[in-house]
């Protein structure tokens, strides 16, 4: 089940992106450190009371990106 998507600036992300290396690819799943902790630090956001076990994926496009915080792995179905 799709818990949140979160459309954000790629440019606001800066701090996350290591400065020396940028491993190549669109998707990735977040192991920690991400959008979900952040938003973990302000009372307003109920997705961290909803005892779910959450899964957090980045997608990577030219200058956005899209969080999606799941509760199971995605599906993913590229176009040819």
């Amino acid at each position: 089940m799709l818990l949140d998507l979160e459309y954000l600036d790629e440019g606001n992300l800066l701090e996350f992106w290591d400065k020396e290396v940028r491993t190549s690819g669109w998707l990735w799943k977040v192991e920690s450190g991400g959008w979900f902790e952040l938003e973990k630090l302000r009372s307003g956001f109920l997705a961290q009371h909803l005892g779910q076990s959450n899964k957090e994926y980045l997608v990577t496009g030219i200058n956005d990106c899209v969080s999606v915080l799941a509760d199971s792995e995605p599906i993913i179905i590229t176009s040819e």
